[in-house]
């Protein structure tokens, strides 16, 4: 998907030193654990995790090429842990420019990579996986924010697929206006204590998220040269999963 060589490997979407963290938690998280995945229809996928080779794994996975895998795509998630460890373990952290860099990486690649697992697959733009392949960073004008989750999930992450479109009254010329796409990357990922969302399109566009002020998630992408302190104060549970990983999002009307 990244390449074009034949996906002769298995990556897996959840690093296997994420399951393992979490096989230390304090809150007696049970692991091998699972991996929850709510859909539009009200059904839920599960991916359990089990053993492989003594160690505790979630098998959520898909077909990439080998040298992809272990090359370019591991350096992400390396550069991502140092950062991610203490979030996901509930401990304070700092972001500087370079850990906002890596973690909002790291997450548009899950995020980009997952909608090509079974059976949940979604549409995968061209111009995202050549983005990442090319430039190894999260495209600049995506929109990435980070929050702190307090609930029972081990594992809940749940992908959309989502439309830019101009409104019905608007006048033809809007129809082939940048701004406006067929898909777009959607995702909110909750894991240990660590909540993280990305959102783009296919141009780019995205530069703001137009709302009222968030005081639960930290925005850490596109970089503003803030200093980010993790956690915010305020912090997220389980009855705000579903209503914050839907946000950006309205029905037709």
């Amino acid at each position: 998907m990244y390449c074009g060589n034949p996906a002769d490997s298995r990556e897996h979407i959840i690093a296997v030193w994420i399951v393992e963290l979490l096989d230390q938690d304090p809150r007696g998280l049970p692991t091998p654990t699972t991996l929850h995945v709510p859909l539009d229809d009200g059904t839920r996928l599960d991916f359990r995790g089990r053993s492989r080779r003594g160690r505790p794994t979630i098998e959520y996975t898909t077909r990439v090429c080998q040298a992809c895998n272990n090359g370019w795509m591991n350096v992400i998630d390396e550069n991502a842990r140092p950062y991610l460890m203490p979030m996901i373990k509930g401990d304070p952290v700092g972001l500087d420019a370079t850990g906002r860099e890596f973690v909002a990486t790291w997450v548009a690649k899950v995020a980009v990579t997952a909608r090509s697992a079974s059976p949940n697959v979604l549409p995968i733009e061209k111009a995202w996986t050549d983005w990442l392949y090319n430039n190894r960073v999260i495209q600049p004008n995506w929109h990435a924010s980070v929050g702190h989750y307090i609930g029972v999930e081990p594992f809940w992450y749940r992908p959309e697929d989502v439309s830019s479109t101009p409104p019905p009254d608007a006048p033809a010329s809007w129809q082939s206006d940048p701004i406006f796409a067929s898909h777009g990357v959607a995702a909110f990922l909750a894991v240990g204590h660590l909540a993280i969302e990305v959102l783009g399109f296919t141009n780019g566009i995205l530069t703001q998220v137009a709302g009222p002020p968030e005081t639960a998630m930290l925005d850490i992408w596109p970089q503003t040269g803030i200093a980010v302190e993790w956690p915010p104060a305020e912090h997220i549970d389980d009855a705000g999963l579903h209503l914050w990983a839907r946000r950006f999002q309205s029905k037709p009307s």
